[in-house]
């Protein structure tokens, strides 16, 4: 099937649609084409004939964009000519083709898409018109008839021959003969026949059932070189027999379809016909591969336990070698026979496995003959190690230290050097674990030899000799190691805390604790002279603020604010066109003034950043950020107006679509202005907004200006509402849904804002920022407001109700902390493709997964990497994957798409 949407895509190997018709192509290359080519080609740009149809028209902005423009025929297909569009609409081709009824009456009829029976579809008429009609064409395909679409055809075009008929059996096997109107051969000839073997280099055929007379019924081709009179296709009992019954004198490799002479010398009976019976031979070659494949399957069976006993055969000792040689003999004697083509190799390799493992075990047993004195001589050296070790763990000292290291060493390079032989000596594994205790026992007797040396140096800063350490050694002690004068009272209290009671100081093992004692104090000391000297830059610094950023972007901001009153003045609706090039006049140069000033002060500011210390970079960035959200704020704002402004001095023309645009964005304001005066949520909005239609609820015209009316008597704020008309309220609902009718998805639409994590933060689940916590926000998670912004008194911060995008999760958090950290930033909306999915109608795609496995629903879509999508709803899990609602900025396709995979593959990243 085709896709619903206007631009619908299939599963990727559906091969239903597309073929052009006819192998060598049927297109003679006249008209607009001076030569014929093969398949799919056919077309060029000769002289022959001018633009074949004009299409014009067509109310639909994206649509019509694509579809408008001249068209010239190239080929055909279902037996009607397709059309080409000459110039492509945005490197998109673009074609005019018919489809008959094989997929079906609702696919049958005349199509706009991007490839003959291709999946992107734009516009479809019904019917099986000789040539595209004029009229009755709907846009998209599956919507309302558009009658303000042409399609103009230059003149009447006669549809292309259909592609030729086969005329022989081919490679079928399962044929029927029916049709035979003679009263006698007839009952003889028709019926099922099975291909059963050949003659004169051509299949012969038998029939399923003999004659009643228990007679068989074959389908033969003669070939008789001493009178090619006989030459040909006979019907008869056996081949080359006397008795026949039909004749066709045609040569083919297969069994003419048609043109069998009934009886054999007697006229060409026209309803005498042999159809292929394709479902019996697919069946018959299914059932043959299926016997191929358990063939196959035992093969591999029988192989693979022979090859189990020849792998262990590769392991084998001289213990087990004559028991698995018997073992192999026995598996030879079950499994060879039904190994096939395979026995003679097998047979073979069996007979060298045995051969090379038995002079694998006498090499083996040479080998150790070879190392037996090798390990002896290891063993000795292992000995004199163990010995030189043994001396260490009673007493450790230099000249024990370095004999013993000796000993080791001559163990491991002996190893080294003879390693090949000694792997295949017994006691192998014995003599290598040996030597590693040996080389554990060296590396701890040098560790007490350092912890003897350390004690040793501690005792030189022991003054009085009595084995602990007082203040003045302490000090001494920190002087000379640390280059640090120790304070008298951080002695007192090192001293305080390492001395045991009873203790004239601190002992001199403790020497680690009061390495970190020491080491402690003197990181503290450089952190307090850090700090005052941080403290007396950041001094400097703001006072360069103050003067050089401060005074400056409240500048620029006075003058934003100037050109933002002139120019909410100029979008008032009874300005005429040439009051507003006037007042644009004036407008421009304040615009670019501003721009100017904008760059110069971040300038300024990049250059205080650049000349401060790296270690107060990020607190100059918090210093700074303000401004530069301020700059950005006019900066915004500056290039809006610079924008609108250009758009209003092209053409006035377009006051009308920008009034509707500001009547939008008027008219939400007023109802965040409710919502927030109210405290309501965004589905509390949509209630206070709609009315009772039935079982549902709607916003019709009539609650819609209720809801206004009850907007300017209701806000809070003491302050005038100034609300549209009702006749702007009517054009503002249109504007929101053409038939006039918001449902609440729509409404939620409309309201829904989405802000971006930028610093981690925590859910919680009441409006104060002390309630319980519902999880952690990570960075760059995506947010849905579900309400406006309400400040937390307790500790002074906007609060807001969101929902997470990616669990559902709902909860309020903090938009920006008392001291400036920003939590949230407006985005997160868009997201890009990183791998190519699908957009779906259904949020369950595993739904009839069988019934779909061949095809695309055909309401699928094909997201490609690099496309951009809005988000629509919350993320669902579904199957172990996570899917939203979006809708593709390309075309406006809607539906669901994969985020993310059950195996954790992500298709689609947050811009």
């Amino acid at each position: 099937k085709k896709g619903e949407w206007p631009q619908g895509f299939g599963k990727p190997g559906d091969k239903g649609k597309g073929m052009m018709s006819g192998a060598k192509g049927d297109f003679k290359g006249k008209g607009v084409s001076e030569k014929g080519f093969g398949f799919d080609k056919g077309f060029g740009k000769g002289k022959g004939k001018g633009i074949d149809i004009v299409v014009s028209g067509c109310r639909h902005e994206t649509v019509g964009s694509i579809i408008r423009g001249e068209y010239v025929k190239f080929s055909s297909n279902h037996g009607r000519p397709a059309y080409r569009k000459i110039d492509k609409s945005a490197g998109q081709e673009v074609q005019i083709y018919y489809w008959d009824a094989r997929d079906g009456p609702n696919m049958n009829g005349w199509w706009f898409g991007a490839s003959v029976g291709g999946d992107m579809v734009w516009s479809f008429s019904p019917g099986d018109a000789p040539v595209p009609p004029r009229t009755g064409w709907k846009v998209p395909f599956e919507g309302q008839v558009d009658p303000s679409l042409n399609v103009n055809v230059s003149s009447p075009v006669s549809p292309m021959a259909a592609p030729p008929q086969a005329v022989e059996v081919g490679s079928d096997t399962h044929i029927t003969v029916q049709g035979c109107g003679h009263p006698v051969v007839g009952s003889i000839v028709n019926g099922s026949f099975i291909r059963n073997g050949e003659n004169h280099g051509k299949p012969t055929y038998k029939k399923t059932e003999q004659t009643k007379d228990g007679v068989d019924v074959l389908i033969y081709f003669w070939n008789d070189t001493a009178n090619p009179t006989f030459c040909g296709w006979w019907f008869g009992p056996e081949v080359g027999a006397e008795q026949v019954w039909a004749f066709n004198s045609s040569r083919l490799a297969t069994a003419p379809l048609s043109g069998w002479k009934v009886p054999y010398d007697g006229p060409v009976d026209p309803g005498f016909h042999i159809a292929v019976d394709r479902k019996a031979s697919a069946n018959e070659k299914r059932l043959k591969a299926e016997a191929e494949a358990k063939q196959h399957k035992e093969v591999d069976r029988a192989m693979g336990q022979i090859r189990q006993v020849l792998g262990k055969l590769k392991r084998a000792t001289a213990e087990n070698l004559e028991q698995l040689e018997e073992e192999l003999k026995a598996v030879m004697e079950k499994e060879l026979a039904a190994c096939g083509p395979h026995q003679s190799k097998l047979k073979e390799d069996c007979e060298k496995a045995v051969e090379q493992a038995k002079t694998r075990l006498v090499q083996l047993k040479e080998a150790q003959a070879k190392a037996e004195p090798l390990m002896k001589e290891l063993a000795s050296k292992i000995v004199t190690a163990e010995a030189a070790i043994a001396t260490l763990q009673k007493k450790v000292e230099k000249g024990s230290l370095e004999k013993a290291e000796v000993a080791i060493k001559a163990c491991s390079q002996f190893i080294i050097d003879e390693g090949q032989v000694l792997s295949v000596g017994e006691g192998h594994v014995e003599n290598m674990k040996r030597v590693q205790d040996c080389k554990k026992a060296l590396r701890k007797a040098y560790g007490q030899q350092r912890h003897q040396e350390i004690l040793a140096r501690m005792a030189t800063y022991d003054a009085n000799k009595d084995g602990f350490l007082d203040k003045k050694d302490l000090k001494k002690y920190a002087l000379s190691e640390f280059k640090f004068t120790l304070p008298d009272p951080v002695a007192d209290k090192i001293i305080k805390h390492l001395t045991a009671p009873g203790a004239k100081g601190v002992a001199k093992d403790d020497f680690q604790r009061i390495k970190v004692q020491i080491g402690i104090a003197r990181d503290r000391q450089i952190d307090l002279q850090r700090k005052k000297r941080m403290d007396e830059l950041k001094d400097q610094l703001q006072d360069r603020i103050e003067k050089e950023v401060k005074t400056g972007v409240d500048e620029i901001t006075t003058l934003n604010a100037s050109i933002e009153e002139k120019w909410q003045k100029l979008k008032e609706p009874d300005v005429k066109s040439a009051d507003k090039i006037a007042m644009l006049d004036k407008i421009d140069p304040e615009v670019a003034q501003v721009r100017e000033k904008i760059s110069s002060q971040q300038q300024i500011m990049k250059q205080i950043k650049e000349s401060t210390e790296i270690t107060l970079k990020d607190w100059i960035q918090s210093q700074l950020s303000e401004f530069y959200s301020k700059l950005k704020k006019v900066d915004t704002s500056s290039q809006k107006i610079g924008r609108e402004a250009s758009r209003l001095r092209d053409t006035a023309g377009k006051q009308h679509e920008k009034e509707l645009q500001a009547l939008q964005k008027r008219g939400l304001e007023i109802i965040r202005q409710y919502q927030k005066a109210k405290d309501l949520l965004n589905d509390a909005v949509f209630e206070a907004m709609s009315a009772s239609n039935g079982k549902e609820r709607v916003v019709n015209e009539t609650s819609f200006l209720n809801f206004f009316a009850k907007c300017g008597k209701e806000c809070s704020n003491g302050e005038a509402v100034d609300i549209p008309s009702e006749e702007e309220l009517r054009c503002l609902l249109c504007s929101w849904d053409s038939e006039g009718h918001l449902d609440e998805d729509r409404v939620q639409e409309i309201l829904r804002r989405c802000m971006k994590v930028v610093n981690k933060t925590t859910l919680t689940d009441g409006v104060s920022s002390k309630s319980s916590v519902v999880r952690k926000l990570e960075v760059n998670e995506v947010l849905m407001l579900q309400s406006v912004p309400c400040k937390d008194s307790e500790i002074d911060v906007l609060r807001v109700k969101v929902q997470a995008l990616n669990d559902g999760a709902e909860g309020w958090v903090t938009m920006s902390g008392n001291q400036g950290t920003e939590y949230l930033k407006e985005g997160g909306n868009i997201f890009k493709v990183k791998k190519e999915t699908l957009l779906t109608e259904d949020l369950d795609i595993t739904a009839g997964a069988k019934e779909k496995a061949s095809q695309l629903k055909d309401t699928d879509r094909r997201l490609l990497i690099g496309e951009l999508v809005e988000v629509k709803s919350p993320m669902q899990e579904q199957s172990g994957m996570k899917r939203f609602r979006c809708t593709a900025l390309k075309d406006g396709a809607s539906g669901w798409a994969t985020v993310v995979n059950s195996q954790g593959t992500v298709y689609l990243e947050v811009k």
